[in-house]
């Protein structure tokens, strides 16, 4: 595989176009992902269902390590492109990381089997096999096809800076890609030891306390979240970090003013919305509480907030609505349910078909 290939050396491209400054190949690894990210947008855009972004959703899956997602995601390109090259060989991938070494080796096989592409039908397959990357990222693509294969020569460049990145001395450069891989895979405790590791080669810095609050709170220790949220500036989003903060522990009559300057700086803070109406239900004022739960609604994927404004309601007295939002709260509930099973039943990893 040509990702193989390039872990081997740092390429000759790479010592000779840019400076080995971590600023320059971040900023350029940066441009790339924008890049990827612009070409996957619109193939989506054009065809949601499409099977080429089912195989762009497949890779991210495996970034993340959501690899039973990843495998369905494959299974559903592969339906459509069973001759699209790459597809077979990032299953076979996949398998080697869940422990099935024998079926990768079949898939390794059905990789190696495919035929050369049709270069005139199939010119973006054939350059980007060649290793023709930048020029894929020339011009307006003609179709999905071609924009499957800039997104993908997109990302091969990005991994190609952030590698150089990876092999100059400890910048804040380098701490800052491992800080977004690892809130990528969920892992935030280690996004929390990389920002800290930021901070201390550049102590003080407002945008990376900033990130390290964010990553303290998503690793839910809260009581660190609101020590970092305290030295940044008090805008909407720092308010809000250290209200919800505080409603998370249990300290609601505290989070209600953060809460209320958040909305004040910023009216569209649907989030601020739905922990201000927590916090003011825990705090007996429910008939207060409903309409900023109300306006929260929209965040509401599960059901929880629809069972909030529920309590909500029934505490203010109105009978009626409280039992017409449990009915939709239960309603959420069985579907989000129903949903988490299939994708369940779909996403088990099974050998090759």
């Amino acid at each position: 595989m040509r990702l193989a290939l390039f872990y081997l050396a740092v390429p000759v491209w790479a010592q000779k176009e840019a400076p080995d400054d971590a600023h320059t190949w971040y900023q350029r690894g940066l441009r790339y992902q924008e890049a990827a990210e612009k070409a996957f947008a619109q193939l989506q855009a054009a065809n949601p269902t499409s099977p080429y972004v089912a195989a762009l959703v497949a890779d991210t899956r495996v970034k993340r390590r959501q690899y039973r997602s990843a495998f369905y995601f494959y299974g559903e390109a592969l339906k459509q492109l069973p001759e699209l090259h790459g597809l077979h060989s990032a299953l076979a991938d996949l398998y080697r990381k869940t422990g099935h070494a024998d079926w990768a080796a079949e898939e390794d096989g059905k990789e190696a089997a495919l035929p050369a592409p049709d270069c005139k039908r199939h010119s973006a397959e054939c350059e980007f096999l060649a290793g023709h990357d930048a020029a894929l990222l020339q011009g307006p693509p003609a179709g999905p096809e071609a924009l499957y294969w800039r997104a993908r020569a997109a990302n091969e460049l990005a991994l190609q800076a952030f590698f150089r990145l990876g092999q100059l001395p400890e910048s804040v450069e380098l701490h800052e890609l491992r800080a977004d891989i690892a809130r990528g895979q969920g892992q935030y405790l280690e996004e929390v030891k990389e920002w800290r590791a930021a901070l201390a080669l550049r102590p003080g810095d407002a945008p990376l306390e900033h990130e390290l609050a964010v990553a303290l709170f998503l690793a839910e220790d809260y009581r660190a979240a609101l020590e970092a949220a305290a030295r940044l500036p008090r805008t909407a989003e720092t308010e809000f970090l250290t209200g919800d903060s505080l409603l998370r522990l249990e300290r609601p009559d505290e989070a209600v003013p953060h809460l209320r300057l958040a909305l004040a700086k910023d009216p569209k803070l649907t989030a601020a919305e739905a922990s201000l109406g927590l916090a003011l239900a825990r705090v007996g004022k429910s008939a207060e509480a409903v309409p900023h739960l109300v306006k929260a609604l929209p965040l509401d994927r599960d059901g929880s907030l629809h069972f909030q404004l529920a309590g909500a309601y029934r505490a203010a007295g109105q009978a009626e609505k409280a039992q017409a939002t449990m009915a939709q709260y239960q309603e959420l509930a069985r579907r989000e349910q129903e949903a988490k099973d299939e994708v369940a039943r779909e996403a088990q990893i099974g050998p090759p078909h």
